[in-house]
């Protein structure tokens, strides 16, 4: 539990450095760029996750696999075989990765004339601005499976290091630039290349470096593949599904909204991704110690550690969620100093907000499910969602636009919720539904919002964009502290750390 906690606290480090630098520039983008180019930001992060559907399941099998491969009996597996193995995923990798940039490049015409609804931005302007999304979006594809190695052989903390350099330089060598070279997309996006391109060198030399040694150099094998195949061939179908199910939203809405329109949505939907600051680290947390308590055995560790995280996913972001609802619109409008932009994205944001925390929850079970290697329902699930989604999103756009967007969105993972825990609960833990869904989800939850709730109509507002800040702070911490005491397995932990502290 020790490793556990110091994996989390290193993930934690990085998603949360990395949300804030993320949110410190998004109000300088705005200002050196306007809307529309920023709407073009906001839609190079809705390809990359789109881009997603061609993982195949490479980054989730690495992962498992590499953390399996350390607890497998003795002759089961050998540092030459889990070599030809990341060799093999690798090459498929950047075979991918090449075709991304070759259509990107080639269907950048018709992204710029025929999709994008720029109303200031010049067509050529848009088209070259697409041409360098596609290849950024290539040379930063193969991360996912780099990273997901690295967490596999438990290096969570090289891991968010390098995040946190990368991400850093990143986003404030773009503020230098646009503001001392260019305040210009193009200028952006070659800035973000470069720095893509050291980062993948980086985290590739490093995944290597931690393999195994073998007693000779890894070599592509396909026959070495055949025992992950099944649960790879299950990963691409959810990866696809659920990635057509998280961006659906975006992509009807690019089509049926002006630029300017889009870019409040995309903005609603960046600050509702604050949520994935717990959702990400939690997840690649548990993921591999899941696999690694399957491969053992031990189911009481397995639900043990399964409640408890459980727990701190809903402390961590269930008052956060409740805080960005009802605080909406003057938080927009704290961070983008800009009332207009906080009126038209706060309405859309409250319901993504609210659909992003049930799916937040619904990450615990879903990592339990890959964790015994079962596949098969998080597809079924999403193939479900995905037909119910598609008439729902079109209507509830055409009828209330983005508001009714994110409304469908918010129903989608209600329904998810519902559904997914109680079958996945049957299948690998029976009898925890009771326990997980009241104790775990519920209770800690209804703490926390109740407060939030009514502090939100007992705080005045104030004048002072400080001492405004300073107020929701403090109901966000009300609520985390209410949370955590609500909370069992977290309230039991908090204690005992408070008491070892407190020893002389």
């Amino acid at each position: 539990m020790h490793g556990l906690r110091l994996s989390l606290l290193a993930n934690l480090a990085g998603s949360v450095w990395s949300a804030l630098i993320g949110f410190a520039v998004v109000p300088v983008y705005l200002d050196l760029l306007g809307i529309e180019a920023y709407g073009l930001i906001g839609l190079y992060l809705t390809l990359q996750s789109i881009l997603g559907i061609l993982d195949l399941g490479l980054s989730a099998t690495i992962n498992r696999e590499l953390a399996r491969s350390a607890h497998l009996p003795a002759g089961a597996g050998t540092p030459a075989a889990t070599q030809d193995l990341v060799r093999t995923l690798e090459v498929a990798c950047w075979t991918i990765a090449g075709s991304i940039a070759i259509v990107g490049v080639v269907a950048a015409s018709f992204a710029a004339t025929a999709w994008i609804r720029a109303e200031h931005l010049p067509p050529a302007t848009v088209r070259e601005a697409v041409m360098m999304m596609a290849l950024l979006a290539a040379i930063q594809w193969p991360l996912g499976f780099y990273y997901g190695g690295l967490r596999g052989l438990d290096r969570p903390g090289l891991v968010n290091a390098i995040q946190i350099i990368t991400t850093t330089a990143a986003a404030g060598g773009a503020v230098l630039v646009l503001r001392l070279y260019a305040p210009t997309i193009t200028a952006f996006w070659t800035w973000q290349i470069f720095v893509a391109a050291v980062r993948i060198v980086a985290v590739r030399f490093l995944l290597w470096r931690h393999v195994p040694p073998a007693e000779r150099p890894a070599r592509v094998s396909l026959a070495g593949t055949r025992h992950v195949w099944r649960f790879a061939a299950g990963m691409s179908g959810i990866t696809v599904t659920a990635i057509l199910v998280w961006n659906l939203d975006k992509i009807v809405l690019s089509w049926l909204l002006p630029l300017n329109l889009l870019g409040y949505y995309l903005l609603a939907a960046q600050v509702a991704g604050v949520l994935s600051f717990a959702v990400t680290p939690v997840f690649n947390t548990v993921f591999p110690t899941f696999s690694a308590l399957v491969v053992r055995g031990d189911r009481q560790a397995l639900a043990h550690t399964y409640h408890q995280m459980t727990q701190v996913m809903a402390v961590l972001v269930l008052p956060l969620a409740g805080v960005l609802i009802m605080f909406a619109e003057p938080l927009i409008a704290l961070w983008t100093g800009a009332p207009i932009t906080a009126k038209e994205a706060a309405p859309p944001l409250r319901f993504l907000v609210a659909g992003m925390a049930l799916n937040a929850i619904m990450n615990l079970p879903y990592a339990l499910q890959l964790g015994v290697g079962w596949t098969r329902l998080g597809l079924q699930i999403n193939v479900t969602m995905l037909c119910g989604l598609v008439p729902t999103l079109w209507l509830a756009t055409r009828t209330y636009g983005a508001t009714g967007a994110a409304a469908a969105w918010f129903g989608l993972n209600a329904i998810y919720m519902a559904v997914g825990a109680a079958l996945t609960h049957r299948r690998v833990l029976p009898g925890e539904t009771g326990t997980w869904f009241g104790r775990d989800v519920v209770w800690p939850g209804l703490v926390a919002i109740g407060l939030i709730a009514g502090l939100r109509y007992v705080v005045e507002p104030a004048s002072s964009r400080v001492v405004q800040a300073g107020q929701i702070a403090g109901v966000l911490l009300i609520a985390m502290s209410a949370a955590v005491l609500a909370a069992t397995h977290v309230r039991a932990a908090v204690f005992r750390q408070i008491g070892r502290l407190a020893l002389p």
